[in-house]
């Protein structure tokens, strides 16, 4: 009887060890590390001569002022001509303190610039497109530094390569069945549930990439960059974001090109983005843009035959996104806004107007 139990014992050992290895060597264990999509780093750029010639001789309504701080008279504008029907192709910044003006022609600012001015030492932080096209945007981050208090030099900028090539080092991900993991140092941030249909055969080690949706905040004491991470597919040469999260990355400079990551966090709205057509009649009645200056939403929610509520601000939860704005009379409403494919419902949860009530909802149509 005792060998009969040992026996049994040493048998189960064994399906428990083989269960275990068996377990141990399933992919959807294993963590994989995200994939680079800018290959090289991106070297300074050099504007066309055209822009050199031009942009200490164009008048200013050749240019386009993208920060005015009233208080101290510091201006930011970036050229969109070189003259008459002749196109800048996207270079030159002007920094105008006062009257005195001080010309950088090699800053490429592509189409949505965003500056801040430091009071604390007169800097200027800036944020410009250094790759842009459909579906991608990475920008480039830079510091100007004031010396004789009127005149601007640049300070330092952040390869957008450099910080893909830190993020790819901390960040990893992991597959169970469609529940795709992202980790940042091996602690999760958020599991993303893949609707898109794919082969099995697909590869697990190249599925996230990050580096075509890079944008900068700057309003604040630490420059914070938003990814969003894409997936790749087999049979695609492009990435897709649906429901992806957008990650909020920290960057602690020392005033030089060198940064550390700080923090990660979870932002799941970016793809909440864009213009909606309602159901009833087909209008554009509901707009969704993030604002890089505040950091939250802003909503436009417009209800057929019935009302427009502007100058919503919207914020991610894990419902969705939460908005406050005010009604016709000027009262404070809230609603919730949830996103399924191209699908946005917005329902009311706080409302002192009668013609809607708490849980009215009305359905939306992203536009194409």
């Amino acid at each position: 009887m005792k060998n009969i139990t040992t026996t049994l014992l040493l048998s189960v050992s064994v399906v428990l060890c083989m269960v275990m290895a068996a377990c141990q060597s399933q992919p959807d264990n294993k963590t994989y590390p995200v994939i680079a999509t800018l290959d090289s780093p991106l070297p300074a750029d050099t504007a066309p001569q055209k822009v050199h010639t031009a942009i200490n001789k164009c008048s200013m309504d050749c240019f386009e002022r993208i920060m005015y701080d009233e208080p101290n008279d510091v201006s930011v504008w970036s050229l969109l001509r070189c003259g008459p029907d002749v196109s800048s192709d996207g270079y030159g910044i002007i920094i105008q303190d006062k009257e005195r003006k001080t010309y950088f022609p090699d800053i490429r600012h592509g189409r949505n610039p965003l500056a801040e001015y430091e009071v604390i030492g007169g800097s200027i932080d800036l944020t410009c497109g250094a790759i842009e096209g459909t579906g991608i945007l990475t920008e480039r981050y830079y510091t100007f530094g004031c010396r004789d208090d009127t005149i601007y030099y640049l300070a330092y900028s952040i390869d957008p390569y450099e910080v893909q090539q830190a993020l790819c080092k901390q960040l990893s991900y992991s597959i169970n069945g469609n529940q795709i993991t992202l980790y940042y140092k091996n602690n999760k941030l958020y599991t993303h549930t893949n609707n898109v249909k794919y082969e099995d055969n697909y590869d697990a080690d190249s599925l996230i990439w990050i580096g075509e949706q890079m944008r900068y905040l700057i309003s604040g004491s630490l420059p914070i960059l938003l990814v969003t991470p894409g997936l790749k597919f087999p049979g695609s040469n492009v990435l897709t974001y649906d429901d992806m999260p957008t990650l909020a990355v920290e960057l602690l400079t020392d005033n030089t090109p060198r940064f550390m990551i700080t923090k990660i966090k979870v932002l799941r709205g970016w793809n909440y983005e864009g213009c909606y057509l309602d159901e009833d009649n087909n209008e554009q009645n509901l707009h969704i843009t993030f604002n890089r200056t505040t950091g939250h939403y802003d909503i436009q929610v417009g209800i057929s035959h019935l009302t427009t509520l502007v100058e919503g601000v919207g914020e991610m939860h894990d419902d969705g996104m939460l908005f406050t704005a005010t009604d016709t009379k000027d009262n404070p409403i809230e609603g919730l806004i949830t996103l399924h494919n191209d699908t946005a419902k917005v329902c009311f949860t706080k409302s002192t107007w009668p013609s809607i009530h708490k849980g009215t909802s009305f359905r939306y149509t992203r536009q194409k």
